[in-house]
C-alpha cells in the first residue's frame, strides 16, 4: 500500500514538474516572439486558387499570418471553412484594415488548387516549397507558434490560432476592434462576403438576406453605398417582425485599381440607431493575371 502510494506520488510530482517546465517554455517563446518584426521575402508569390494576385502582406493595419509546414495533411490543417468565417468577421469589426495570408511549405500542385477551389477558399495563399518564409523568420518548431497577428509595422502583437482556440480568437478580436465598436445585433447573419479574385470587366452581384428578430416594424430610412462603383437595392422598404427582405449589392470594378478591395453599403432604419452594414471584399487582378 505504501509502495503504491509512493509510486503514484512520484508520478504526479514528475507530471507537475513537466507541466511547469512546459508552461515556462511556452511563456518564454511568447515573450521572445512578441514584438518581433516578420519578414516577407520579396520572391514569394501570392494567389487565390490558380489566379496570381498583386498582394503586399504589409499593406494593412493588422495582418493574420498562418504558416503550415510540410508535416501531416496540409489541406486538413488549412481548415479553410473555419478560416473563411473568421476572416470575414475580423474584416468587419472595426475601421482598421485587416489582411490575411496562409503560407504553405509545399509546392503548388493541381490537387491543392482543386481542393482550394472545391472549398471555395477566396483568400491569399502562398506556396513556399523552398521554405523561405520560415528561414527568413526562424520560427519555432511547434505549430502553436505558427499563427500570429501583426500590427501595421509587421510586428507580432499576438500568437496562437483562432481556428483552434476561441480564446485566441477573442484576443485577436479585442486587439483589432475599436473601443467604440457598435454592439447592435445584425439583421444579416452573413453580412461580409469574400469575392475572391476578379477582373475589372467582371461585375459582381451579391444578395444578402435580412431578418427582423424584434417585434417592431422596421422602415428603411436610406441606402448609402461606400462609393459610386457600388449600387444597393432592397426587395421592400419595410421589414415586418420576424419578416425577411433581400438586399442586393452590385459592384462595378471597372475603375478600381489592382489589388485588394473592400466595399460596403449601409442600410439605415428609422427605428435603429446604427445602420446595417453589408460588406464585400476581394482582389482585382489584371486581365493577363486572370487568364
Amino acid at each position: 500500500m505504501h509502495i503504491r502510494f509512493f509510486v503514484i506520488s512520484l508520478f504526479l510530482l514528475t507530471l507537475w514538474n513537466a507541466c511547469t517546465k512546459s508552461d515556462k517554455e511556452h511563456h518564454n517563446v511568447i515573450a521572445e516572439m512578441t514584438g518581433r518584426e516578420i519578414v516577407f521575402p520579396e520572391v514569394l508569390n501570392y494567389q487565390i486558387g490558380d489566379k496570381m494576385i498583386d498582394f503586399n502582406p504589409s499593406e494593412a493595419d493588422y495582418k493574420i499570418i498562418v504558416y503550415i509546414d510540410s508535416t501531416g495533411c496540409t489541406t486538413c490543417r488549412m481548415k479553410m471553412p473555419v478560416w473563411d468565417n473568421i476572416i470575414s468577421e475580423f474584416k468587419t469589426i472595426s475601421d482598421n484594415e485587416v489582411s490575411f495570408l496562409m503560407i504553405l511549405n509545399t509546392a503548388e500542385t493541381p490537387d491543392y488548387i482543386h481542393t482550394i477551389n472545391q472549398k471555395d477558399f477566396r483568400h491569399p495563399v502562398c506556396f513556399d516549397s523552398d521554405n523561405l518564409f520560415d528561414k527568413a523568420n526562424n520560427l519555432p518548431q511547434k505549430d502553436a507558434y505558427h499563427t500570429f497577428l501583426l500590427d501595421a509595422s509587421d510586428r507580432i502583437v499576438a500568437i496562437g490560432n483562432p481556428a483552434d482556440n476561441p480564446k485566441i480568437k477573442r484576443l485577436y478580436s479585442e486587439i483589432i476592434k475599436n473601443s467604440n465598436q457598435n454592439n447592435q445585433s445584425h439583421l444579416c447573419s452573413n453580412f461580409s462576403r469574400a469575392i475572391g479574385a476578379v477582373s475589372r470587366e467582371q461585375a459582381i452581384k451579391q444578395k444578402f438576406q435580412l431578418k427582423n428578430y424584434s417585434d417592431t416594424l422596421l422602415t428603411i430610412q436610406g441606402l448609402i453605398p461606400s462609393c459610386d462603383c457600388l449600387d444597393i437595392s432592397v426587395s421592400s422598404d419595410t421589414l415586418s417582425p420576424n419578416g425577411k427582405i433581400t438586399a442586393t449589392l452590385l459592384f462595378n470594378p471597372e475603375s478600381t485599381e489592382s489589388g485588394s478591395f473592400m466595399r460596403y453599403a449601409d442600410i439605415y432604419f428609422n427605428e435603429r440607431e446604427y445602420p446595417e452594414r453589408l460588406y464585400i471584399h476581394g482582389f482585382i487582378v489584371d486581365s493577363t493575371q486572370s487568364e
